[in-house]
């Protein structure tokens, strides 16, 4: 498609795919329009001359006489004016039907007083707003909607079912909202205007073929825009699936990379630990990397100040290196070509994670403030460089995708939702660096791909070749590429959330009513909003956090339908789930890096493009949640079977007084507002506070011993009474520094960690 006129036809907000829009929408049926279109195009442009001095002038009603309803009537929508919403509660400007026949049938029906059936028989709904008006200023009134592109969806969520599409208009941007989300930011829209004074024909139809009525109409069960939507999904799961091999080969180079530009980096073959912090390292470096292609293209990362966008495109910004160095290799250049010895994009990373961590309100980048971007977290990150030449290979591999031709284009990061990048992670859970022996290279079989020596394989055959000395990854059934996938899918994650989650929610209504309180009073919301926030959902092996934001989701999704039930003000859905993951979400995972993902999922989800990750570090645990003992168990009351006398009887007060003084701490560290980058970092340097505070130490020093001993290992006999003497009397650092109680307070740790830490 030439686009030489006009930099893109649409603006694609994660409705559909930007990767299936580009290059894959030209083979349905819905796209051979071409005859229709040149008319449409004509006709719009002649009206457009007539009206594009006279619409600045107009206001809503005017607008929607003289250009709207005028250009509907070009693209062949029968239409009815400001239709009641069943129930009330507002009206829509325009149904949209899909010829003059239908609305006269509707009309017919919505006059005899069946309302309900106008909807029914309709394509779309449509809002209008005056010209050029911003979708996204918030209403100075009190209404059930906070600005003009949640109302549309306010409005599609109350109507029957068979409307799934609304369109929201200022005459200028024409937007596509659906039903098949929950989200207000996600839509597709155009500039109609602007195509019709610089778009060719091809890029017209961006308009033509997604707003006439043949885009509404169904065939074979499903419409042209159904259709774009479901193969949108299909094309986002085969870039994440493209990505992931991808990343293999990236994980490699970086590896390789850090190795090759830093001397005093050398790693011996048998030297397990080494190559295990090296390959961690990488893999952290390469989420980095995702994390922020990923928040560009998704407008997390963006600054609204024209200037201030070119300072962070031309300074900072990942996507804008990743495109240079994408049309230099399609030019010709080589990897090669760039310095093994310069690490100039290595600084260039380095300030843009440091940005990300810290934020920077005048570049548009919200402090992430989690642990991923974190150089105090990572020192060895902090502590050594890759070359140019790396970098460049690995933002490439990363950043791009194959086509069906063969060709390498950009891959539209905004087409992925955090399940992707989670399942490319855990894909790598089980991966480690070896030095190759040999030559070897990477084949297909059995659906996998295996490492074999080099000798044995032809070059057509081969998906990777590494030297003999250098690095490569595989599992420990010797597979660089397993079969299978590495994460549950959505479809059994959904039905799982409705089944737990969700009856959690239906017990709650039920105890509602049985109380004589009814939806639509408002006891009953106030109630309802206050026991989901007593509910506790813990994922005890939560790996990247799929079910934990799809929980969020669900809980979010289920108390707006009760504040759209009732009209309830001030209740936004992005506040709701910002709450709902502060008080309900809990999780745990052995493995650190997955905690952070997790932390990145619940981030995104809440959806706080304009604030820091909230802390979450009490809530979302690295550890094993099959391992470990209860503080109130060690510290309980009873015996145990041998009639040995348990900690109680030795603390006394002590105990009280170490718990109380835990538990107050505690408190304080929830005390603190967790909406501000400066109530943020308190908590964490109450958290902080409290994990070294002494008394906490030695609570919970003593659960290790005690898991220790369940676990049969050597523990003294009397080891947890000395412990409680000690506590007790003040001469913990004695007691600490034995060779017993130092070995024990930590192999329970090395062997699972105990999550309450």
């Amino acid at each position: 498609m030439s686009q030489a006129t006009l930099g893109s036809a649409y603006q694609n907000s994660s409705l559909f795919s930007g990767y299936y829009l580009d290059e894959r929408v030209y083979d349905l049926d819905g796209w051979d329009c071409d005859d229709e279109a040149r008319d449409a195009l004509t006709e719009l442009r002649e009206l457009w001359e007539l009206e594009r001095d006279l619409v600045a002038s107009y206001n809503e009603n005017e607008l929607l006489d003289s250009w709207i309803d005028e250009a509907l009537d070009v693209l062949g929508f029968g239409t009815l004016s400001e239709t009641t919403l069943p129930g009330g509660g507002g009206y829509n400007d325009r149904l949209l039907f899909e010829s003059e026949d239908v609305r006269r049938t509707a009309a017919t029906r919505k006059r005899d007083g069946d309302q309900d059936a106008a909807y029914n028989l309709s394509a779309a709904i449509l809002e209008a707003k005056q010209w050029d008006a911003d979708f996204t200023t918030r209403f100075s009134e009190q209404r059930s909607y906070r600005d003009a592109s949640h109302q549309v969806k306010y409005y599609l969520e109350h109507t029957p079912e068979d409307v799934e599409w609304g369109v929201l208009t200022n005459g200028r941007k024409w937007r596509l909202y659906g039903t098949k989300d929950y989200a207000t930011e996600i839509y597709y829209e155009v500039d109609l205007p602007e195509l019709l004074e610089s778009g060719t024909l091809e890029q017209f139809k961006y308009f033509y073929a997604f707003f006439r009525p043949e885009a509404f109409r169904e065939r074979g069960g499903a419409s042209f825009l159904d259709t774009v939507w479901n193969e949108s999904e299909t094309a986002a799961q085969e870039l994440g699936e493209d990505l992931q091999d991808n990343v293999f080969t990236a994980l490699r180079i970086l590896g390789e990379g850090f190795l090759r530009t830093n001397d005093g980096l050398e790693l011996d073959p048998e030297d397990e630990e080494g190559l295990s912090e090296l390959k961690e390292q990488s893999l952290v470096l390469l989420y980095r990397l995702m994390f922020v292609l990923y928040a560009e293209s998704r407008g997390l990362i963006h600054p609204e100040n024209p200037a201030m966008r070119d300072e962070y495109e031309q300074h900072f910004g990942l996507n804008d290196l990743r495109t240079r160095i994408h049309e230099d290799v399609q030019s010709g250049d080589d990897f090669g070509d760039y310095s093994e010895i310069s690490t100039q994009m290595w600084g260039r990373l380095d300030e843009l994670f440091t940005l990300v961590d810290e934020g920077e309100e005048s570049l548009g980048i919200p402090p992430y403030n989690g642990g991923l971007f974190d150089a105090d977290d990572h020192e060895f990150l902090a502590e050594h460089a890759v070359a140019d030449r790396y970098i460049a290979e690995v933002i490439y591999r990363i950043g791009t995708t194959e086509t069906e031709d063969g060709e390498f284009v950009l891959a539209d990061y905004a087409d992925l939702d955090t399940r992707h990048l989670g399942t490319i992670y855990e894909g790598l859970l089980e991966h480690e660096f070896r030095i190759a022996p040999e030559e070897y290279a990477a084949v297909s079989e059995d659906g996998g791909q295996v490492w074999k020596p080099a000798t044995g394989v032809s070059v057509a055959d081969a998906v990777e070749t590494v030297d003999e000395g250098d690095l490569y990854v595989v599992n420990d059934d010797g597979e660089r590429k397993a079969t299978g996938a590495y994460y549950t899918p959505d479809y059994i994650v959904s039905y799982i959330v409705e089944e737990s989650v969700g009856s959690l929610v239906d017990d709650i209504e039920a105890d509602l009513r049985a109380d004589g309180l009814e939806p639509t009073e408002t006891e009953y919301f106030r109630r309802f909003w206050q026991g989901v926030l007593d509910l506790k959902i813990l994922d005890p092996a939560m790996g990247s956090a799929h079910f934990l934001t799809a929980a969020t989701g669900y809980l979010t999704a289920r108390v707006m339908e009760v504040v759209r039930e009732q009209e309830i003000q001030g209740y936004d859905e992005q506040d709701l789930r910002r709450e709902i993951a502060r008080e309900c979400i809990y999780g745990v995972d052995i493995n650190g890096m997955a905690v952070e993902l997790a932390k990145l999922s619940m981030w995104l989800e809440t959806l706080a493009a304009d604030q820091p990750l909230a802390f979450l570090d009490h809530h979302l645990k690295t550890g094993n949640s099959l391992v470990g003992s209860d503080i109130e168990d060690v510290l309980g009351d009873e015996s145990d079977q041998s009639g040995q006398t348990k900690l109680t009887d030795w603390m006394d007060q002590t105990r009280q007084r170490a718990l109380e003084h835990v538990l107050e701490r505690f408190s304080d560290l929830l005390s603190i507002d967790n909406e501000t980058l400066g109530g943020i970092k308190e908590m964490e340097e109450v958290y902080a506070e409290i994990r070294e505070d002494p008394l906490y130490r030695h609570l919970l020093a003593m659960v290790n011993v005690h898991t220790a001993s369940e676990f049969g290992l050597d523990v003294p006999d009397d080891a947890e009474e000395q412990m409680a003497e000690a506590l007790r009397d003040g001469s913990w650092d004695d007691i600490g520094t034995t060779d017993c109680f130092g070995r024990r307070k930590q192999r329970p740790r090395k062997r699972a960690s105990s999550t309450g830490s």
